[in-house]
């Protein structure tokens, strides 16, 4: 998409706005001004008026209060865990899928799961061959 050039100048007049506010403010984001206010009130009943829908991520995501409490709490004490591994390489790739499954899982873990498609949809996960050999991949069942 191409901007007009009146575009471009409000679009560079607010990042310089905003540069001086975040040195106004030592680099804490503050809260928005009434302008912005009314600019993000107009896009949002445009984005409205043309069909979609506008929420928070917890709305989007259909999470719980608790979930996206923890969700906020990892990302605000950095309880995400680091990884050694170059997420540039096959391994690394891997890695991150693998991390991105454990993530789900969490999630997972508190929603309810007792509807039955649910359970129908867990049964055709357990009997995935895929799956299976992911699992059993990492896994060697300890010997007596």
């Amino acid at each position: 998409m191409q901007l007009t050039n009146e575009e471009q100048v409000e679009l560079n007049r607010l990042y310089e706005k905003m540069q001086e506010r975040l040195k106004e403010d030592n680099g804490i984001w503050p809260e928005a001004s009434d302008e912005d206010k009314t600019m993000l009130e107009t896009r949002r009943k445009a984005l409205e008026k043309a069909g979609f829908k506008v929420g928070t991520v917890q709305e989007f995501l259909g999470l719980s209060d608790s979930e996206t409490k923890a969700i906020e709490d990892k990302l605000k004490f950095g309880d995400l865990g680091q990884s050694s591994t170059d997420c540039r390489s096959e391994e690394g790739i891997t890695v991150g899928l693998i991390d991105s499954l454990i993530s789900i899982a969490r999630v997972l873990a508190h929603r309810d799961l007792t509807p039955n498609s649910v359970v129908e949809a867990l049964k055709d996960l357990a009997q995935d061959e895929d799956m299976k050999t992911i699992m059993d991949a990492g896994y060697t069942p300890p010997t007596s």
